[in-house]
Protein backbone atom coordinates (compact mmCIF):
# COMPACT_ATOMS: atom_id res chain seq x y z
CA UNK A 1 0.00 0.00 0.00
CA UNK A 2 1.38 3.18 -0.97
CA UNK A 3 1.37 6.50 0.97
CA UNK A 4 -1.35 7.93 -0.85
CA UNK A 5 -3.57 4.72 -0.71
CA UNK A 6 -3.15 4.12 -4.42
CA UNK A 7 -2.64 0.92 -4.21
CA UNK A 8 -5.94 0.16 -2.85
CA UNK A 9 -7.30 0.25 -6.55
CA UNK A 10 -7.57 -2.07 -8.48
CA UNK A 11 -6.04 -2.26 -12.14
CA UNK A 12 -8.41 -1.40 -14.70
CA UNK A 13 -8.46 -3.29 -18.02
CA UNK A 14 -7.91 -1.18 -21.26
CA UNK A 15 -11.17 0.26 -22.85
CA UNK A 16 -12.43 -1.87 -25.52
CA UNK A 17 -13.39 0.76 -28.11
CA UNK A 18 -16.61 -0.11 -30.29
CA UNK A 19 -16.17 1.70 -33.85
CA UNK A 20 -20.07 1.69 -34.14
CA UNK A 21 -20.41 3.64 -30.65
CA UNK A 22 -17.73 5.94 -32.02
CA UNK A 23 -19.76 6.37 -35.40
CA UNK A 24 -23.05 7.26 -33.94
CA UNK A 25 -21.39 10.06 -31.39
CA UNK A 26 -19.41 11.41 -34.31
CA UNK A 27 -22.56 11.54 -36.23
CA UNK A 28 -24.33 13.34 -33.77
CA UNK A 29 -21.96 15.78 -32.43
CA UNK A 30 -22.00 16.64 -36.39
CA UNK A 31 -25.15 17.08 -36.06
CA UNK A 32 -25.33 19.67 -33.18
CA UNK A 33 -22.76 21.77 -35.31
CA UNK A 34 -24.74 21.97 -38.29
CA UNK A 35 -27.91 22.76 -36.38
CA UNK A 36 -25.91 25.48 -34.25
CA UNK A 37 -24.27 26.84 -37.64
CA UNK A 38 -27.95 26.72 -39.20
CA UNK A 39 -29.35 29.09 -36.15
CA UNK A 40 -26.61 31.32 -36.57
CA UNK A 41 -26.99 31.53 -40.31
CA UNK A 42 -30.76 32.36 -39.92
CA UNK A 43 -29.67 35.06 -36.95
CA UNK A 44 -27.56 36.89 -39.52
CA UNK A 45 -30.39 36.87 -41.76
CA UNK A 46 -32.63 38.14 -39.08
CA UNK A 47 -30.15 41.14 -38.56
CA UNK A 48 -29.33 41.99 -42.14
CA UNK A 49 -30.79 44.85 -43.36
CA UNK A 50 -30.38 44.73 -47.32
CA UNK A 51 -29.68 48.41 -49.46
CA UNK A 52 -29.27 50.11 -52.25
CA UNK A 53 -26.06 51.22 -54.65
CA UNK A 54 -26.61 54.69 -55.85
CA UNK A 55 -25.04 55.26 -59.13
CA UNK A 56 -23.72 59.36 -59.51
CA UNK A 57 -27.11 60.45 -61.14
CA UNK A 58 -29.24 58.29 -58.73
CA UNK A 59 -27.73 59.79 -56.25
CA UNK A 60 -27.77 63.57 -57.18
CA UNK A 61 -31.49 62.62 -57.74
CA UNK A 62 -32.00 61.88 -53.72
CA UNK A 63 -34.58 64.32 -52.56
CA UNK A 64 -32.88 67.04 -50.06
CA UNK A 65 -35.00 67.81 -46.97
CA UNK A 66 -37.16 71.32 -47.26
CA UNK A 67 -36.21 71.87 -44.04
CA UNK A 68 -32.50 71.45 -42.99
CA UNK A 69 -32.40 72.38 -39.22
CA UNK A 70 -34.69 71.34 -36.27
CA UNK A 71 -33.42 73.59 -33.85
CA UNK A 72 -31.03 76.49 -36.11
CA UNK A 73 -27.67 76.28 -36.07
CA UNK A 74 -28.20 73.34 -33.04
CA UNK A 75 -30.01 70.34 -34.10
CA UNK A 76 -30.38 69.45 -38.48
CA UNK A 77 -33.23 67.03 -39.25
CA UNK A 78 -32.88 63.36 -39.56
CA UNK A 79 -29.88 63.53 -36.85
CA UNK A 80 -28.38 62.77 -34.00
CA UNK A 81 -27.44 64.93 -31.06
CA UNK A 82 -25.83 64.20 -27.82
CA UNK A 83 -26.09 66.61 -24.99
CA UNK A 84 -23.01 66.17 -22.10
CA UNK A 85 -23.60 67.77 -18.90
CA UNK A 86 -21.77 68.05 -15.67
CA UNK A 87 -23.61 66.31 -12.64
CA UNK A 88 -26.32 69.12 -11.17
CA UNK A 89 -25.65 71.86 -13.76
CA UNK A 90 -29.44 71.76 -14.89
CA UNK A 91 -29.37 69.28 -17.99
CA UNK A 92 -33.19 68.16 -17.18
CA UNK A 93 -33.80 72.41 -16.98
CA UNK A 94 -31.91 72.42 -20.24
CA UNK A 95 -34.47 69.41 -21.88
CA UNK A 96 -37.54 70.50 -20.60
CA UNK A 97 -36.88 73.76 -22.04
CA UNK A 98 -36.25 72.47 -25.49
CA UNK A 99 -39.18 70.84 -25.35
CA UNK A 100 -41.03 74.12 -24.21
CA UNK A 101 -39.37 75.22 -27.92
CA UNK A 102 -40.77 72.08 -29.63
CA UNK A 103 -44.27 72.41 -28.43
CA UNK A 104 -44.76 75.50 -28.53
CA UNK A 105 -42.51 77.00 -31.36
CA UNK A 106 -40.61 79.78 -28.94
CA UNK A 107 -36.83 79.87 -29.87
CA UNK A 108 -34.96 77.71 -28.10
CA UNK A 109 -32.69 79.57 -24.74
CA UNK A 110 -34.21 82.67 -26.57
CA UNK A 111 -32.06 82.92 -29.68
CA UNK A 112 -32.22 79.84 -32.10
CA UNK A 113 -35.63 79.09 -33.77
CA UNK A 114 -37.36 76.03 -33.90
CA UNK A 115 -39.51 74.11 -36.61
CA UNK A 116 -42.04 72.77 -34.01
CA UNK A 117 -43.89 69.75 -33.72
CA UNK A 118 -47.24 69.22 -35.55
CA UNK A 119 -50.14 68.11 -33.67
CA UNK A 120 -51.68 65.00 -35.17
CA UNK A 121 -48.73 64.34 -37.26
CA UNK A 122 -45.60 64.56 -34.77
CA UNK A 123 -44.79 62.65 -31.88
CA UNK A 124 -42.14 62.88 -29.40
CA UNK A 125 -41.32 59.97 -27.23
CA UNK A 126 -39.22 61.14 -23.70
CA UNK A 127 -37.64 58.38 -21.98
CA UNK A 128 -37.09 59.42 -18.29
CA UNK A 129 -34.73 57.20 -16.82
CA UNK A 130 -33.58 59.49 -14.12
CA UNK A 131 -36.39 60.96 -12.01
CA UNK A 132 -39.71 59.77 -10.76
CA UNK A 133 -42.78 60.18 -12.64
CA UNK A 134 -44.22 62.72 -10.57
CA UNK A 135 -40.79 65.12 -10.66
CA UNK A 136 -40.57 65.08 -14.21
CA UNK A 137 -44.15 66.38 -14.57
CA UNK A 138 -43.06 69.30 -11.99
CA UNK A 139 -40.19 69.85 -14.51
CA UNK A 140 -42.62 70.26 -17.42
CA UNK A 141 -45.12 72.18 -15.41
CA UNK A 142 -42.99 74.79 -13.60
CA UNK A 143 -41.85 75.51 -17.33
CA UNK A 144 -45.11 76.05 -18.62
CA UNK A 145 -45.06 73.03 -21.12
CA UNK A 146 -48.96 73.27 -22.40
CA UNK A 147 -51.47 70.45 -21.83
CA UNK A 148 -54.20 69.64 -24.00
CA UNK A 149 -52.58 68.41 -27.21
CA UNK A 150 -50.61 64.99 -28.35
CA UNK A 151 -47.29 65.90 -29.40
CA UNK A 152 -45.37 64.37 -26.13
CA UNK A 153 -45.77 61.54 -24.35
CA UNK A 154 -43.70 60.32 -21.67
CA UNK A 155 -42.37 56.91 -20.39
CA UNK A 156 -40.67 56.56 -16.94
CA UNK A 157 -38.47 53.58 -16.87
CA UNK A 158 -36.11 54.63 -13.49
CA UNK A 159 -37.92 51.65 -11.39
CA UNK A 160 -38.25 49.18 -14.56
CA UNK A 161 -34.65 49.96 -16.78
CA UNK A 162 -34.81 45.99 -17.97
CA UNK A 163 -36.72 47.04 -20.50
CA UNK A 164 -33.86 49.32 -21.64
CA UNK A 165 -31.94 46.30 -23.18
CA UNK A 166 -32.46 46.13 -26.72
CA UNK A 167 -29.30 44.17 -27.59
CA UNK A 168 -32.11 41.40 -26.29
CA UNK A 169 -33.78 40.67 -29.47
CA UNK A 170 -37.23 39.93 -28.41
CA UNK A 171 -36.99 43.16 -26.06
CA UNK A 172 -35.64 45.27 -29.54
CA UNK A 173 -38.94 43.61 -31.33
CA UNK A 174 -41.08 44.81 -28.60
CA UNK A 175 -40.03 48.51 -28.54
CA UNK A 176 -40.00 48.36 -32.57
CA UNK A 177 -43.75 47.57 -32.18
CA UNK A 178 -44.43 50.11 -29.18
CA UNK A 179 -42.33 52.73 -31.31
CA UNK A 180 -44.18 52.42 -34.09
CA UNK A 181 -48.18 52.42 -32.53
CA UNK A 182 -47.81 54.41 -29.63
CA UNK A 183 -48.92 57.80 -29.97
CA UNK A 184 -51.95 58.80 -30.02
CA UNK A 185 -54.27 57.41 -32.36
CA UNK A 186 -51.76 54.73 -32.96
CA UNK A 187 -49.52 56.88 -34.38
CA UNK A 188 -45.67 56.62 -34.59
CA UNK A 189 -43.09 58.41 -32.80
CA UNK A 190 -41.15 60.67 -35.06
CA UNK A 191 -38.45 61.96 -32.40
CA UNK A 192 -36.97 60.04 -29.36
CA UNK A 193 -35.95 61.59 -26.28
CA UNK A 194 -33.29 59.58 -23.90
CA UNK A 195 -32.38 60.79 -20.66
CA UNK A 196 -29.87 59.77 -20.08
CA UNK A 197 -28.07 57.04 -21.17
CA UNK A 198 -26.53 55.43 -18.71
CA UNK A 199 -29.37 53.37 -17.51
CA UNK A 200 -29.74 51.84 -20.81
CA UNK A 201 -26.14 51.20 -21.22
CA UNK A 202 -25.95 49.27 -17.49
CA UNK A 203 -28.98 47.67 -18.74
CA UNK A 204 -27.08 46.06 -21.67
CA UNK A 205 -24.34 44.82 -19.41
CA UNK A 206 -22.04 47.91 -21.65
CA UNK A 207 -18.95 49.09 -20.36
CA UNK A 208 -19.48 52.62 -20.95
CA UNK A 209 -15.81 53.43 -21.07
CA UNK A 210 -15.49 50.72 -24.00
CA UNK A 211 -15.31 52.28 -27.26
CA UNK A 212 -15.82 48.11 -28.28
CA UNK A 213 -18.98 47.57 -26.01
CA UNK A 214 -20.28 51.77 -26.58
CA UNK A 215 -20.04 51.62 -30.28
CA UNK A 216 -22.83 49.02 -30.81
CA UNK A 217 -25.25 50.43 -28.50
CA UNK A 218 -25.26 54.03 -30.74
CA UNK A 219 -25.44 52.09 -33.79
CA UNK A 220 -28.19 50.01 -32.82
CA UNK A 221 -29.88 53.61 -31.84
CA UNK A 222 -28.90 55.08 -34.90
CA UNK A 223 -31.03 52.13 -36.88
CA UNK A 224 -34.18 52.21 -35.51
CA UNK A 225 -34.67 55.08 -38.26
CA UNK A 226 -34.63 52.22 -40.79
CA UNK A 227 -37.04 50.45 -38.42
CA UNK A 228 -39.84 53.09 -37.55
CA UNK A 229 -40.38 56.62 -38.18
CA UNK A 230 -38.42 58.00 -36.07
CA UNK A 231 -36.11 60.69 -37.74
CA UNK A 232 -34.18 62.87 -34.96
CA UNK A 233 -32.86 61.29 -31.88
CA UNK A 234 -31.71 63.35 -28.28
CA UNK A 235 -29.43 61.46 -26.05
CA UNK A 236 -28.32 63.02 -22.89
CA UNK A 237 -25.63 61.87 -21.09
CA UNK A 238 -23.04 63.38 -18.41
CA UNK A 239 -19.94 64.78 -18.71
CA UNK A 240 -17.05 62.80 -18.01
CA UNK A 241 -14.32 63.44 -15.09
CA UNK A 242 -13.09 66.99 -15.13
CA UNK A 243 -15.50 67.67 -17.69
CA UNK A 244 -13.71 67.79 -20.77
CA UNK A 245 -12.66 71.47 -20.23
CA UNK A 246 -11.68 73.30 -23.32
CA UNK A 247 -13.43 71.19 -26.16
CA UNK A 248 -17.15 70.11 -26.95
CA UNK A 249 -18.82 66.87 -26.00
CA UNK A 250 -16.88 65.66 -23.40
CA UNK A 251 -18.84 62.41 -22.74
CA UNK A 252 -18.73 60.69 -19.65
CA UNK A 253 -16.88 57.10 -20.87
CA UNK A 254 -15.85 55.30 -24.45
CA UNK A 255 -14.85 58.29 -26.92
CA UNK A 256 -17.27 56.93 -29.47
CA UNK A 257 -20.20 58.81 -27.45
CA UNK A 258 -19.05 61.78 -29.42
CA UNK A 259 -18.28 60.31 -32.80
CA UNK A 260 -21.37 59.17 -33.94
CA UNK A 261 -23.35 61.66 -32.99
CA UNK A 262 -24.76 64.54 -35.92
CA UNK A 263 -24.26 67.10 -33.11
CA UNK A 264 -22.58 67.26 -29.84
CA UNK A 265 -24.33 69.78 -27.40
CA UNK A 266 -21.68 70.83 -24.16
CA UNK A 267 -23.69 72.29 -20.59
CA UNK A 268 -21.68 73.37 -17.89
CA UNK A 269 -21.11 75.63 -15.08
CA UNK A 270 -19.18 78.73 -16.12
CA UNK A 271 -17.29 78.77 -13.24
CA UNK A 272 -17.35 74.46 -12.07
CA UNK A 273 -16.91 75.06 -8.57
CA UNK A 274 -20.01 77.35 -8.46
CA UNK A 275 -23.13 75.62 -8.20
CA UNK A 276 -25.03 79.31 -8.55
CA UNK A 277 -22.71 80.37 -11.87
CA UNK A 278 -24.19 81.17 -15.24
CA UNK A 279 -24.55 78.16 -17.34
CA UNK A 280 -22.51 77.84 -20.92
CA UNK A 281 -23.65 75.97 -23.71
CA UNK A 282 -22.09 75.15 -27.07
CA UNK A 283 -22.51 73.24 -29.78
CA UNK A 284 -20.35 71.37 -32.84
CA UNK A 285 -20.88 68.94 -35.46
CA UNK A 286 -21.68 68.08 -39.02
CA UNK A 287 -24.34 69.88 -41.45
CA UNK A 288 -23.27 73.05 -40.01
CA UNK A 289 -23.87 72.88 -36.45
CA UNK A 290 -22.31 76.04 -34.38
CA UNK A 291 -22.72 77.75 -31.40
CA UNK A 292 -19.60 79.09 -29.25
CA UNK A 293 -19.97 79.18 -25.57
CA UNK A 294 -23.15 80.88 -25.21
CA UNK A 295 -23.85 82.18 -21.60
CA UNK A 296 -27.33 81.06 -20.62
CA UNK A 297 -28.66 83.02 -17.80
CA UNK A 298 -31.74 81.56 -15.68
CA UNK A 299 -35.00 83.04 -14.59
CA UNK A 300 -36.20 81.47 -11.66
CA UNK A 301 -39.95 82.71 -12.04
CA UNK A 302 -40.92 80.97 -14.99
CA UNK A 303 -37.50 78.01 -15.63
CA UNK A 304 -36.66 79.95 -18.59
CA UNK A 305 -33.32 79.22 -20.10
CA UNK A 306 -32.05 81.87 -22.11
CA UNK A 307 -28.60 83.17 -23.78
CA UNK A 308 -27.58 86.32 -22.31
CA UNK A 309 -28.79 89.44 -24.25
CA UNK A 310 -31.66 87.58 -26.20
CA UNK A 311 -34.24 87.87 -23.37
CA UNK A 312 -35.83 91.50 -23.89
CA UNK A 313 -36.08 93.68 -26.47
CA UNK A 314 -33.34 97.06 -26.67
CA UNK A 315 -33.71 100.31 -27.47
CA UNK A 316 -31.80 103.35 -28.70
CA UNK A 317 -32.05 106.65 -29.47
CA UNK A 318 -32.01 107.13 -33.62
CA UNK A 319 -32.29 111.17 -34.23
CA UNK A 320 -33.87 111.81 -30.99
CA UNK A 321 -36.32 109.30 -30.80
CA UNK A 322 -36.37 106.05 -29.14
CA UNK A 323 -36.42 102.80 -31.15
CA UNK A 324 -36.87 99.56 -30.15
CA UNK A 325 -35.57 96.47 -31.45
CA UNK A 326 -36.61 92.90 -31.12
CA UNK A 327 -33.89 90.46 -30.26
CA UNK A 328 -32.13 88.92 -33.34
CA UNK A 329 -33.15 85.32 -33.56
CA UNK A 330 -31.39 82.50 -35.73
CA UNK A 331 -33.69 80.98 -38.51
CA UNK A 332 -31.29 79.78 -40.55
CA UNK A 333 -32.30 76.38 -41.87
CA UNK A 334 -35.74 76.19 -40.21
CA UNK A 335 -37.88 78.61 -41.90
Amino acid sequence: MSVFGLGDFPDFPDPVVDAKEIQKLVKEQIERDSAAQIVKDLRALDTYKDFDVLLPDQLYAVERPSVKFRVANLAPTDATILLTAQAKAGKTTLDVNLTYSLVTGEPFLGKYAVRPLVDGEDFMLIINNELEAWQYADELELRGVPRGHGMFGVANLRDRTSSLNLLDRTIRRKWIEKLNTCGPDGRPVTMLKLDPLGPMLRAMGRDENSNTEVGPVMDLLNELRAETSIREIFIIHHTGHGGGEGRTGGARGASVLSDVPTALWDYRRENADDQWSPRIFSATGRSGVKAAKEKILFSEDDRRLFVEGSDKATSIKVGGKRVVSKPQVVTEGVA
